[in-house]
């Protein structure tokens, strides 16, 4: 009985479904920065760079996130090394028995690691709501989102501040230790003016569409399906045989896969593959996955599904350049080897 019990906390983690890109080393700060202050000051450095009511509403939500206290949760001690272990909280730690604590260590997580993960800044995906915000998606009031691949909480509650109902999907089950209390899902509410606005985030963990729950957990229905730096085609496609840890398998074909976004989308939906990414590995040299960031299905796949292309495969650098400067992040790598962006809009 013990034994299950621990097997029942101690789940090994998916492969994790965004990517390793070497931006993350914009978030080494001292831990008692002030958080969602920072994020409100990038939010107000890139606003000058969006054009569309809805990027620019997206912003200035910033501010009003929800700072967090540091919390604890138990790792096995297994995965003590990791940074990023499937964790339990500390009401399942106390109710294990003595002995089964013992193979438990305490991990602190801090504000900064509830918002920016191992992904970085969650106001890094406004430039994904600039893209749908011009090609017409005008609010975000009354309208169904999903972020396939969220692997943050931050621009999840930032959209639903803005009046959207959230979904966000991952495999990687260290956000389901992060994100696990009552604060962290249900309705989030803004003031707008004199308007309040409520939204809400809900997560699934799991493969979609290939796990039931999640698939009935997305519904349909959905203004905009949404995947940032999870959908790359060295990822899914990798040009060469690579370490399985760098490799997501969708666990459909990709046609399968397309379809059912295609499916759950509304009649004017849009599905968006944003992808940052360093330089492209060049014939020759050593074969990085997340280098490719061009869209891991063909032309024939999408339009096959009933997609119209708005576009495939677009260079967006520029935009990613202009951003990375306003945060800074120029100072701290070669923009042009590591920082360019790729996107593909699809409109049902």
């Amino acid at each position: 009985m013990k034994h299950s019990r621990i097997l029942t906390f101690i789940v090994v983690a998916f492969l994790s479904s965004i990517c390793f890109d070497s931006v993350n080393s914009q978030d080494a700060k001292p831990v008692d920065a002030g958080v969602v202050a920072e994020m409100a000051e990038q939010a107000t450095s890139v606003l000058p760079l969006v054009k569309s009511e809805l990027a620019t509403s997206f912003l200035r939500t910033a501010e009003h996130l929800t700072p967090i206290e540091p919390f604890t949760i138990y790792v096995p001690q297994s995965q003590q090394d990791e940074k990023n272990p499937v964790g339990i909280s500390v009401s399942q730690w106390d109710a294990l028995s003595e002995q089964e604590q013992r193979q438990f260590v305490s991990r602190k997580i801090t504000e900064r690691k509830y918002y920016f993960t191992k992904y970085g800044t969650p106001v890094a995906f406004v430039r994904a709501v600039e893209i749908v915000g011009k090609a017409g998606l005008s609010e975000f009031e009354n309208k169904k989102v999903v972020d396939f691949g969220f692997g943050s909480i931050g621009h999840l509650r930032m959209m639903a501040m803005c009046g959207a109902t959230v979904r966000g999907i991952d495999v990687d089950l260290f956000l389901q230790s992060l994100y696990r209390k009552p604060r962290d899902q249900g309705e989030v509410k803004s003031d707008k003016g004199v308007e309040t606005l409520s939204g809400s985030v809900k997560l699934s963990f799991g493969k979609f569409p290939v796990d039931a729950t999640v698939a009935t957990e997305v519904g349909g229905d959905i203004d905009l399906f949404v995947s940032k730096n999870t959908l790359k085609r060295g990822y899914i496609h990798p040009a060469q045989e690579v370490d399985p840890r760098r490799k997501i398998e969708l666990g459909v074909s990709d046609e399968d896969f397309v379809a059912a976004v295609y499916e759950r989308l509304k009649p004017g939906g849009f599905f968006l593959i944003y992808n940052f990414h360093p330089k492209r590995t060049e014939p020759g040299k050593k074969y990085i996955t997340w280098s490719d960031g061009r869209c891991p299905f063909e032309r024939s796949v999408v339009t096959n599904a009933g997609f119209e292309i708005l576009a495939f495969d677009e260079d967006d650098t520029e935009f990613a350049h202009a951003m990375a400067t306003a945060f800074g992040w120029n100072q701290q790598m070669d923009l042009d080897k590591d920082f360019r962006a790729t996107y593909t809009l699809l409109k049902k």
